[in-house]
Order: structure tokens, then sequence, then C-alpha cells
């Protein structure tokens, strides 16, 4: 039996979980990235939590072989105040040479989404492993996003983009577009998805 924690719910719904963790070695507990992982153990006590890093289809999600333009695309899928969408329109004030995008697909379609942009922003302020992440390295496109979740503990950062802390001023964030703009080729985050 294995359950899986994608994301830290309120303790109350998991009392019961918690105890068939403690009482029973043969459930496990999953978690997508260390960072995760030291949740769980902290705010439920439970030992012994295996980490599975969320997957990307590489096939789908491969380089754009498009020019880039000459105002780069930023993609972005900040959707709420957690994913750091209160950072976007100073952000985009501030960033007028650049095309701040949501990123929106179809089922299916997001691969192809992810190929028209330059650079991928998520300011997110939790995460356990986000899929829209390793989706845009995939693509290889460099990131730019906070130092939260599986990127709390990524030690290549400098190979994928720039990792900022969670509490980044939309300023900060501005400069990080920058440099990562300026310094794109030095960056391969595909090659990390590949590892």
């Amino acid at each position: 039996f294995f359950f899986l924690m994608i994301r830290r719910p309120p303790r109350s719904t998991l009392f019961p979980y918690t105890t068939l963790f403690r009482s029973n070695p043969d459930v496990k507990v999953v978690a997508v990235s260390e960072a995760a992982k030291r949740e769980v153990e902290h705010f439920y006590q439970v030992d012994g939590v295996q980490v599975i890093l969320n997957g990307v289809d590489t096939d789908l999600f491969y380089p754009s072989t498009k020019y880039p333009l000459a105002h780069p695309i930023v993609l972005h899928t900040a959707s709420d105040f957690k994913k750091g969408i209160n950072m976007l329109p100073k952000v985009h004030a501030l960033l007028p040479e650049f095309s701040v995008q949501f990123l929106t697909a179809e089922i299916g379609e997001e691969a192809e989404r992810f190929r028209r942009g330059d650079l991928f922003f998520l300011p997110t302020r939790h995460e356990g492993n986000a899929y829209s992440l390793l989706e845009a390295m995939a693509t290889d496109l460099p990131v730019i996003t906070t130092n939260v979740g599986l990127f709390a503990d990524l030690t290549e950062a400098d190979a994928v983009g720039v990792i900022l802390g969670f509490k980044t001023t939309p300023e900060e964030f501005v400069d990080a577009i920058k440099e990562a703009w300026e310094n794109r080729k030095k960056f391969h985050p595909r090659d990390w998805v590949l590892q």
C-alpha cells in the first residue's frame, strides 16, 4: 500500500493516516521532493518517507528551434497567491522590453506552448515539485523561480536558471529575469531533467 503525499493537507485530515503510518510497517509514504519529505516528517512525525521525483515526458517536451524574438517571451503559470500572481503586475510593468505571458493550453497543447517561450518564470511561495517548472526545463527554457520544493535542494541551480529566495521582491525578480536572458546560453535545464 502506498500513500502519495503531493502537498500538505490540514493536519486534522491526516490524523487517521498518521496513526496508520506509525503502526503499519507495510505502509510507505512517498514525497515528490526532499523538501516535501522534510515537511511530512516534521508535521506528521512519520519516518521512512521515500522520495520519488515527478517525471516529465522528454519526448513530448523538447527544445524549440525558433529564433528569439525582439521582445523575449517570458511564460508563467502563476494563477493564485501561492504561485505568486500578486508579483506579476509590477514585474510586467518593469519589463517593457519583454512579453510576459500566462501559459494557457488545452490538454495535449502544453508542450507546443512551452516551445513558444524564451524563459519561464514562477514566483511560487510553496511547492512540492512543480510540473510546470519541469516541463519548462525539459523544453530547455531557463527558469526563474524560488528556492522552495525541489529547488530548495537543487545543487545545480546555476545550470537551470536563476533561483531566488521565496521572499523576493518584484524588482529582484525583474533583475533575475534580465540576468537569465542575458546569460541564457550558459543554462542547460534540459540536461538536468535528462539526468
